[in-house]
Order: structure tokens, then sequence, then C-alpha cells
């Protein structure tokens, strides 16, 4: 572990003094949290560590123990550290969630088969949380999704992060703060980080060129507002709009750095999940602009977790429902 975290454990200083790269303010950032253990919904957990789950990720591991304990050795080194847990609950993903739940409520209440449709999660978690939100709110007629859709997110959230608070608290892991994805969205943070990047002359106007593993047949050249990443570090930069002109994925991050930035912390810690390796380069580059290289952004990475049964590595899919929780092992 002591290797992992090489330059990031806070020294004693010269005159005695606590340091974490001459800092005491800490916000350790756990992106695709390391702690699969509920299916939804996606957040990053931090110190200042953010947690990040999401319904269709996949599991990685980060001990419990290393997580406490680092936590614990920035606090006895005199950092001020939080936890904080982001929650992605905002995008396509958390629709699809939340039409699952409506699917099998009205499976249960008015017996219609809940259909066979590939963006949905036909997983028997999913009825749990139906059978959870019919019970209290049985008055309550379900048939209009798109009326309800609103009520039906946040109770559908609400169980979710139950079940997530209830299996980090059983492995002695709590969390100073809970920050919402859609909560980001609503304040307009995105619009504003953008904008901000705009003023600095970080963010243009302009065409990508296509991925490498992507023929130019099918790739669609769109005039987006691009993210000029490369001045920090980056491969390549980064679109912060997709093809209709919505925000892209990367985009509502910069919003949420752009609101840690805002706090005052002169260190962040990412802890990513192993499949998002790819995603440290342009992150870091987000928070070298938005703070003007004032704040250090450390990205950590745990590796994902691979269980056997009977003798035969054993395939998950939150999706479908086929994995094995911290509670149950």
């Amino acid at each position: 572990m002591a290797g992992k975290l090489k330059g990031v454990i806070p020294r004693t200083g010269p005159k005695g003094e606590n340091s974490l790269q001459e800092s005491t303010d800490v916000l350790m950032f756990l992106l695709n949290s390391p702690l699969r253990i509920s299916p939804i919904p996606q957040a990053y957990s931090t110190f200042s560590i953010p947690l990040r789950t999401s319904p269709t990720a996949s599991s990685c591991t980060f001990p419990r123990s290393s997580l406490i304990k680092l936590a614990n050795l920035l606090i006895f080194n005199g950092n001020k550290v939080t936890k904080e847990y982001y929650v992605n609950d905002y995008g396509e993903q958390i629709k699809s969630f939340v039409e699952s739940v409506h699917l099998r409520i009205i499976e249960i209440k008015y017996k219609k088969k809940f259909p066979t449709k590939e963006n949905l999660y036909p997983g028997l978690y999913i009825k749990d949380i139906a059978e959870k939100i019919i019970k209290e709110n049985k008055s309550l007629d379900f048939k209009d999704f798109e009326k309800n859709f609103q009520f039906l997110k946040e109770q559908s959230l609400m169980a979710s992060m139950d079940m997530i608070k209830r299996d980090l608290k059983l492995l002695g892991i709590s969390h100073d703060n809970f920050s919402s994805e859609t909560d980001i969205v609503n304040k307009d943070l995105v619009n504003k980080a953008v904008n901000k990047l705009k003023e600095k002359q970080f963010v243009e106007e302009g065409f990508l060129e296509p991925p490498k593993r992507e023929s130019n047949d099918n790739w669609k050249k769109v005039k987006r507002l691009i993210f000029k990443s490369t001045l920090f570090g980056d491969d390549t930069d980064r679109a912060l709009q997709k093809n209709d002109g919505s925000w892209t994925y990367f985009a509502n991050d910069v919003a949420y750095h752009m609101d840690k930035v805002s706090r005052n912390y002169k260190n962040l810690i990412n802890v990513l999940g192993a499949d998002h390796i790819g995603y440290i380069k342009r992150i870091t580059a987000a928070v070298s602009a938005l703070s003007e290289k004032k704040i250090t952004l450390n990205c950590k990475v745990c590796q994902l977790v691979k269980l056997y049964k009977n003798g035969e590595p054993f395939k998950m899919s939150k999706r479908a429902g086929d994995f094995i929780s911290a509670q149950d092992l």
C-alpha cells in the first residue's frame, strides 16, 4: 500500500510542520467506487475521497482497511480530510434504472410481464426496490411513467443509496458528504465551469479527429466545444459536447471538480477503477486549468475483482443482476 501511495502520504517537514505536498487540506475522490457493493446509483466516494457506483459498472477492489488507514494517516498528520460520496444520479443510465423499477412495479401490481429490452435492468434487486416503493405508497397509481418519473427516481435512488450505506456501514466506512450529479446540473454548474474555462481561453469551438480505433467512415464530424487539455499534459483535446450538442459525461465531471476547487481544498485524491485508467490525464488537466495549477490532483487506480464459482471465473453483471455483494461475502 505504501508503495502505491508514494507521494501522497503526508510527510513531516524540516520545521516539524505536517505536509501533503505543502498542504493541510485534502479532498479525496474515489472515481468509480472500488466498493461495488450495491447496484445503483453511480457515485464518486471522496476523503475529500469521492466514491462512485453505477448500475453497469464492473467491480473492483480497494481493501476497506487501506481506505480507512489512508484517511486516518492523513488526519493523524494534521490534514483536514473530507470523505465525499459523489452520486451519479443523472443521465440515460438512471432513466433506464427508473424505467426498470417502474416496469417491475407494473409487473407486481398489475400482473403485466416485465419486458425484454436491451437497456433495462432485469435483476431481482430491482424487484426488491419496486416492492418497497409499492409498500410505502399503496394508494398511488403507478401506470403513467412520465407523470410519476420524478417521484420514482427519488424513491428508487433513496432505496439504492440505503443499500449502499448499509453495506458501507458493515465495512466500517462512513462519509462526511454525499454530493449529487443532478444537483450539479440543476445549479447550472456545467455552464459555469465551461464559461470559466472559456474565459481562460482553454475551451474552443472546433472539430475533433476520429478516435484511433474508429474508421473515418463511421466518424461524424461535428462542430462542438472542446477543452484544450493537451495544454496540461493530456494526449488529446477532449469533447465537452456530444454530437447532439448536449454535455458529455466528462463535462459534468469538470463541473463537479470545479465545485471541489471552489471549496478551497489544496489537494484532491481520486481513486479510480481499473477501467477508468484512461480518465486520469483529462480530469487532472481539468483541475489544473480550473485552479490555475494551484491545486494538486492525485489519481490512484484500484484493480477489478475476479471471483470463481465451481472452479470457473464468475462473470458478473449489474444490469443482469448477476453479482455478489459485499454483504453476501
